[in-house]
């Protein structure tokens, strides 16, 4: 009777987690507690919670955010996909943060206006010792108040209105987001194990144009319009094709899965497993690019950045979307996606 009474409290671990609000305190607690759990039914293994359990547990305790999340852009598959996508997720509401403000880490509570964590009694009050910034990952000090943060925008305006000073001068036609670039250098921007053939989303948005790569936050692969397969690089081709859905659920054409190399400015990157479609653009996603360790922010100047390699592509805004600029092949031969053959050797940077 203790056994079963252990493992129904173990069903009702999502009613406890009411007071965590960052999706991975709630994972957290949750592998704690069914460890525990475990523990204790040792001598009873067919009482212990099986993989679907896990689940449904899990998808009931985080927020209905998060979960909608889960169901829509995510995998829930197991209990290591749902972690690794609810870590995504939370990693894109701390990293991104839009022009002005509008986002700011994650959302508090209602009446809570300074956020997880931030005491309720006034600004300025409470104990901050253990608070970790969200823009430095320093202890102290909330986001709001930090002075790394305050400086970078102020370079960041400032910069800004020395452009306006110097507008007319240069290059006219030269589009914002072109201007700089960081050293030269060449890594992998996808995944390197093998792709199910599982459905992947984007979105039919934006205008056709080769050199731009839409980054889309609800994209699960890189895709590449084959109408401008011959301006880019083929390092490998695959043999299966996965299922490619946009987000009203209709079927795009996949027509080759291949490794991409791609001139970013001066960073030249290997777009592994990228779906070569039908589709009149091309489009990067910041959820592959995070699992290679790459990270979007969309900020005032908006860019995507490895921190281990110290890499950074830079973003261009285009009608009300962020877009990485890529050098195309000049008189690059026309090739048939169909005709195309592996290379015999092909070594990866």
């Amino acid at each position: 009777m203790e056994a079963v009474y252990i493992r129904d409290e173990m069903l009702k671990l999502h009613t406890k987690t009411g007071s965590l609000k960052r999706p991975l305190e709630v994972v957290r607690f949750l592998e704690d507690e069914i460890s525990k759990g475990d523990k204790k039914l040792i001598r009873f293994p067919d009482l212990c919670l099986n993989a679907a359990d896990r689940s449904a547990i899990l998808l009931q305790a985080v927020s209905v955010q998060a979960r909608e999340y889960l169901v829509l852009h995510g995998k829930t598959g197991s209990w290591r996909e749902m972690s690794e996508s609810l870590r995504f997720y939370e990693e894109q509401l701390r990293m991104v943060e839009l022009p002005g403000g509008g986002l700011r880490g994650l959302k508090g509570e209602k009446g809570d206006k300074g956020g997880k964590g931030k005491p309720k009694g006034g600004k300025g009050t409470g104990d901050k010792s253990k608070v970790v910034c969200w823009y430095c990952e320093k202890q102290g000090h909330y986001q709001e108040e930090c002075r790394k943060r305050i400086a970078d925008e102020k370079k960041a305006n400032d910069k800004n209105k020395d452009k306006d000073k110097g507008k007319g001068q240069g290059d006219k036609n030269k589009e914002k987001g072109e201007a700089e670039e960081e050293p030269e250098g060449e890594t992998v921007m996808g995944l390197r194990s093998s792709v199910s053939a599982e459905a992947h989303r984007v979105r039919l948005v934006g205008e056709p144009r080769d050199d731009l790569w839409l980054v889309d936050s609800g994209a699960t692969s890189h895709c590449m319009a084959a109408s401008c397969f011959d301006k880019y690089e083929v390092l490998r081709t695959y043999d299966f094709k996965p299922t490619l859905s946009n987000a009203s659920n209709d079927s795009i054409e996949v027509l080759k899965v291949c490794d991409v190399r791609v001139r970013f400015g001066k960073q030249l990157v290997v777009l592994e497993h990228c779906l070569i479609t039908n589709l009149d653009f091309n489009v990067l996603s910041p959820f592959v690019a995070w699992q290679r360790g790459w990270h979007t922010m969309l900020t005032n100047s908006p860019h995507i950045y490895n921190k281990k390699s110290k890499k950074r592509i830079r973003l261009l805004v285009k009608d009300r979307a962020w877009y990485a600029v890529a050098s195309l092949k000049e008189d690059g031969e026309k090739m048939e996606v169909d005709a195309l053959k592996p290379p015999a050797e092909t070594r990866k940077p």
